[in-house]
């Protein structure tokens, strides 16, 4: 049995709110996040080689991964919010997802909203990862990195590992994967439709088809 099938057996009256960004913002972010762990070792272009069966990609075809749910629950019980409508419009957003789980808007955050960026993810060397994989050194290596004279910290920084440079994909690799995520967005535009799901794929505009 599959994650929908199990929530709606836990949660059957759940309303579900799936928040996407741009595909290939996301597929980035998830590659820098796999470096930052330690777990990616592949340049992104050789990671993305195969692109059939290839989590980076498949967790950005938001539209399949919707229709799994739209299997279990029903279509008015699943908001859809793009990461950008947060960003550009935090209290319109906002908004708009109160009203859909039942919260009084008067609930609105009156603090600033801080935005997570990947500048700070660092691709590690063999002493940061032994650092990052030790927990008890973890610890002590962030708290005193914290206490530590920039000069200082920015040294240790540099011994252990370097910034994440933004990946570049490989025009032919990019041209595939437009083509698969192509559909998915047109699918995904019906079901929230084309003013908010307003993403372009290079200079080609979306088509308005397909269905969820």
């Amino acid at each position: 049995m599959g994650v929908p099938e199990r929530m709606v057996q836990v949660l059957p009256g759940a309303n579900l709110v799936y928040l996407v960004r741009h595909p290939f913002e996301r597929l980035v972010s998830h590659y820098i996040h796999m470096v930052n762990a330690g777990v990616e070792q592949r340049g992104i272009n050789e990671a993305l080689q195969d692109i059939e069966d290839n989590g980076y990609v498949a967790y950005s075809r938001y539209a399949w991964q919707l229709s799994r749910f739209l299997g279990c629950f029903p279509r008015n019980r699943i908001y859809l919010m793009t990461s950008e409508e947060l960003r550009q419009s935090p209290a319109s957003a906002l908004r708009k997802l109160y009203e859909f789980i039942g919260v009084s808007a008067d609930s609105l955050p009156k603090t600033r909203v801080l935005v997570h960026t990947r500048k700070e993810k660092r691709q590690w060397n063999r002493l940061g990862q032994f650092i990052r994989r030790t927990p008890w050194l973890d610890r002590r290596y962030r708290y005193y990195m914290g206490k530590l004279p920039p000069w200082l910290s920015n040294t240790l920084e540099l011994a252990t590992g370097r910034p994440v440079a933004e990946p570049e994909i490989d025009p032919s690799i990019r041209s595939r994967l437009e083509s698969v995520f192509r559909d998915d967005i047109a699918a995904l535009r019906m079901y929230r439709g084309a003013e908010v799901i307003d993403w372009k794929l290079g200079t080609d505009n979306v088509a308005d088809s397909g269905h969820v």
